[in-house]
């Protein structure tokens, strides 16, 4: 028999997969923006969150911020990460072209909503609650590059302080607070420098500029005055320990642009030989304090970065060592109750830092790609133990212009050392999971497919364009009927004409319109021009009569950019997409049957890709899968190439096996999935669910034949009213009979009497 392909690749069950993402006690709906994968849902809820765990700098760091803004200012904890974008854009005045708004920069749970990108998401509201000056702190999420200093997950501080008009008269409050804020500034080391002309109109809002330009001034000065004494409180006390209390503490404030406060500064300090940027702030805008029920007030607001800030006040070489959990770490920071006094600084002692390792990745890359796409799913393969990606080469092909970019990933552990192999595994999950660059034919010519085994003509190539803008290589191959009918045309057939013939586009069109379409997706490794897997298209057109729509996932043969969990689900899609457009029929708007046929890896994509049809209502007839699996990681150290080499046998022998598969979220979960399109069976869904039908060899060494058979049984618990088909023969008749096949069926759906070989 023909060894079945190999099954090493399962996807990342993300809520991209799920109907809903639960958070907080909430359950939200997520649709095609959504883009959170599971290493960032891990940090969505954490307990207790880090300003607030015990022996965190950030907490003492939180608390220290606390206690020099004095008792005026209430502290206040920020309530689920998870915003609509209302509250997170649109309110603060982001215009919709805003970067920040892309999905390559911030996590959505959906088009609406989204998990929070700064503090100020929060501004309207507390001040709605009726708090006029507080302190809230929070987690906020952006998808950014990886080194030692960004980190998707980081923490912010947002103060704020908003006063009566009333307040703003000559001799009042703000005055009042100024002038002793003022005073004892003028006691302190501090040297602060303004790099613009506050006094022009232009930097004030048109309503301030107007009607309240004395107003505003006080306000300017309470806000510098305010921030300026808490810097110093900062920054000051680490200058003395350092041998620095001489030198004045040099404070400069930098114009800026913040859509949500007008003017807008950047505060910076000259700390260590350089200028280091610690905040920003402004004027908050008055469509804010109007939006909160509040237009008579008139205030100022501020946000800083806690990671920023106490990775220098600390010491702290590195981002990710705030979430360690290392008693190398930890204890550092056990620092006793102050009772209202100023916290002992810490200067964090650098613990053995084990020796880094890296490995290069390259590929062509699409016109869209954005590198945030690359830095997050390299998280989301290997966590924590990158340091840092950097891009080491840049190259445009000088005829096709395609680009191709080499990215190097370097590993280190901040707890232990990293063996070789455990780099490896991380580093190849998804090269050895797809397999995508090994290749074979090695020099395919994918322009003429007939090279290849395949007859003259009756198959064209096709490049597709995907939903996220990515250029994949596919091959449509004719029914033999409509070949051997446009044949006869010819008089000789095809062999007599000369090589640059080609069938008008109007034929494949046709055949797309009357004849049922099987949208073929290969295993790992190689390409779509593989001779076993040509053998395939050929025998499943025969049988069937019917088109074969044949695809390389991207990273594979001549497919753009590198196979990502999503991405080749979107791969599968676009084929069917295709399809769908083509076939069909303008007079009658019917179309003809499509069926999706998954081999071993493919068999994961293509029961994601039916998922995705039946929740849009999108029809489907027939999902076939010939090797199917449950999910990956039961299967991770038994799984043997080629039903030889127990590739991952290795990791029985490594003490950290469970916790370094928990780095590899490829889990591909059809089992879930296939369920979920199955209960459309017993109660009403959103479109009829297809006809299943699992395939699989009794002797298959690669992926056991076990895997259908809990498949099929759970299918049958879930649905014990359903009734399953007979076992049938699979196999062409010249080979022996040597596997079975299961179908999960309405009683009104007919079988086909042949399925392609494995």
């Amino acid at each position: 028999m023909r060894m079945p392909e190999c099954l090493l690749h399962t996807f990342t069950v993300n809520c991209q997969l799920s109907k809903t993402l639960i958070t907080h006690g909430e359950e939200h709906a997520t649709d095609d923006y959504t883009n959170i994968p599971a290493s960032i849902m891990r940090r969505v809820h954490p307990s207790p969150q880090l300003p607030y765990a015990q022996y965190q700098p950030l907490a003492l760091l939180r608390a220290e911020i606390e206690r020099l803004m004095g008792a005026k200012y209430t502290p206040i904890r920020a309530p689920s990460p998870v915003v609509s974008t209302a509250v997170n854009f649109e309110e603060l005045g982001f215009p919709k072209d805003h970067p920040g708004r892309q999905p390559t920069d911030t996590y959505y749970v959906n088009r609406t909503t989204c998990l929070r990108t700064h503090t100020s998401a929060h501004e309207v509201q507390t001040f709605r609650d009726g708090n006029m000056r507080w302190l809230l702190t929070a987690d906020v999420f952006r998808r950014d590059e990886i080194d030692s200093s960004h980190y998707p997950v980081f923490h912010q501080m947002e103060g704020a302080s908003a006063f009566d008009r009333a307040d703003y008269a000559p001799g009042g409050l703000v005055e009042q607070e100024i002038e002793a804020m003022e005073s004892r500034l003028a006691e302190m080391r501090i040297e602060i420098t303004d790099n613009v002309d506050l006094t022009e109109a232009g930097n004030w809002q048109p309503h301030h500029a107007r009607d309240a330009p004395h107003q505003a001034a006080l306000a300017l000065r309470h806000l510098k005055a305010t921030l300026n004494t808490l810097v110093h409180g900062l920054f000051q006390p680490r200058l003395a320990m350092e041998g620095s209390a001489i030198e004045p503490l040099k404070v400069r404030w930098i114009p800026a642009f913040f859509p949500f406060t007008s003017p807008s500064f950047e505060v910076e300090v000259w700390f260590r030989g350089k200028w280091l940027e610690i905040l920003g702030t402004g004027i908050v805008q008055q469509r804010t304090f109007d939006k909160a029920g509040i237009p008579d007030k008139l205030g100022w607001a501020f946000g800083l970065g806690l990671e920023r800030i106490a990775m220098v006040l600390f010491s702290i070489p590195d981002i990710r060592l705030f979430w360690s959990e290392d008693p190398r770490f930890v204890s550092q920071f056990k620092v006793p109750p102050t009772d209202g006094r100023a916290a002992p600084l810490v200067t964090f002692k650098p613990y053995s830092k084990y020796p880094s390792c890296y490995k290069d990745i390259s590929f062509w890359v699409p016109p869209s790609f954005h590198e945030n796409d690359l830095f997050e799913t390299v998280r989301d393969h290997a966590g924590d133990l990158v340091e840092d990606v950097a891009c080491i080469d840049d190259f445009v092909h000088p005829k096709t212009k395609r680009r191709s970019k080499c990215y190097r990933v370097n590993y280190q552990s901040m707890d232990a050392n990293l063996e070789n192999e455990q780099v490896n595994a991380l580093h190849a999950t998804r090269q050895v999971l797809f397999l995508h660059k090994v290749t074979f034919p090695v020099w395919p010519n994918f322009q003429e497919p007939h090279e290849h085994g395949l007859a003259r003509f009756q198959a064209r190539n096709v490049q597709l364009t995907t939903s996220d803008d990515v250029r994949i290589g596919m091959w449509h191959h004719l029914p033999n009927e409509l070949y051997k009918e446009e044949a006869a045309k010819h008089g000789k057939g095809f062999d007599a004409l000369p090589d640059d013939f080609q069938l008008p586009d109007q034929v494949f069109e046709r055949a797309l319109r009357e004849y049922p379409t099987y949208v073929y997706l290969h295993g790992n490794a190689l390409n779509r021009a593989a001779p076993f897997r040509v053998l395939s298209y050929q025998e499943l057109s025969e049988a069937q009569n019917a088109n074969v729509v044949a695809i390389d996932y991207r990273g594979f043969g001549d497919s753009e950019s590198f196979p990502t969990e999503h991405g080749v689900v979107n791969d599968a899609y676009a084929a069917v997409e295709y399809v769908r457009q083509h076939s069909i029929n303008q007079t009658t708007g019917n179309r003809q049957g499509l069926a999706l046929v998954g081999q071993s890896l493919g068999t994961g994509i293509a029961v994601q890709c039916a998922l995705r049809m039946y929740r849009q209502g999108e029809f489907l007839d027939a999902l076939v899968l010939l090797a199917p699996f449950r999910a990956l990681r039961p299967m991770v150290s038994e799984f043997r190439m080629a039903g030889l080499a127990p590739i991952f046998g290795w990791l029985d022998y490594f003490p950290y096996k469970e916790k370094l598969l928990d780095l590899v979220h490829f889990k591909f979960d059809s089992e879930v999935a296939l369920l979920e399109i199955l209960d459309g069976n017993v109660r009403k869904g959103p479109t009829t669910p297809p006809t299943i039908v699992l395939v699989h060899a009794q002797d298959d060494d690669v992926i056991p034949v076990q895997q259908s058979d809990e498949l099929l049984r759970s299918a049958e618990n879930a649905l014990g009213t359903m009734k399953k088909a007979s076992s049938f023969h699979v196999w062409a008749s010249t080979l022996p009979d040597i596997g079975t096949a299961h179908a999960i069926l309405r009683r009104s759906a007919r079988l086909p009497e042949h399925l392609p070989r494995c």
